[in-house]
């Protein structure tokens, strides 16, 4: 809202004059028009996502106000639990206190894969020729952000034809895929 001042001056046909002052206001009543553009995040190695100031600029792009405005989101942080499509908030306010609102789909995704460091380690076989293993044992640590869901190895059972050094294969996933 802004006030100004104005000289009002009246000319008649016969050149007589008279003048007053006038106050005009100006209101800005319209809303800015609110766009939300959706985006697809990935976590970090924490685990972790904070919105930066280009993602928000994508978010907001092509909003538009006569004047200017600002914005808040109701979410700007995700972690694990947030892994899919969240629904995020966006209200735009201008010098005026008009507001507009819309939401938009943050896609969080978790690209990170585990990390994990392998031991070797011996196993004798039974009387019956016969031994066995699981993939916990041959990994000495697996560390995901977001949590492990499966190690599987390659090879669990062992026999006399694979007396020796034997390479396997362990595949550790986390909840997430990774």
């Amino acid at each position: 809202t802004s006030e100004n001042t104005v000289l009002v001056t009246y000319t008649d046909p016969s050149g007589n004059e008279s003048e007053c002052e006038a106050v005009v206001t100006v209101l800005d009543v319209t809303p800015p028009t609110a766009v939300c553009n959706d985006i697809t995040i990935s976590l970090d190695s924490t685990g972790n996502y904070t919105l930066t100031t280009a993602d928000s600029s994508d978010i907001v792009d092509g909003t538009f106000d006569a004047c200017t405005w600002t914005y808040t989101l109701d979410t700007v942080s995700f972690n694990c639990s947030d892994v899919g499509v969240n629904v995020v908030t966006v209200v735009y306010t201008d010098p005026s206190d008009n507001t507009s609102t819309c939401t938009l789909d943050v896609t969080v995704t978790d690209t990170i894969a585990p990390v994990i460091v392998c031991q070797d380690t011996v196993i004798s076989l039974d009387q019956d020729g016969e031994a066995s293993i699981t993939a916990e044992e041959l990994v000495l640590s697996a560390l995901d952000a977001c949590g492990i869901d499966t190690m599987i190895i390659s090879q669990t059972d062992y026999d006399c034809g694979d007396i020796g050094a034997n390479t396997r294969i362990i595949n550790v996933t986390d909840v997430n895929g990774n």
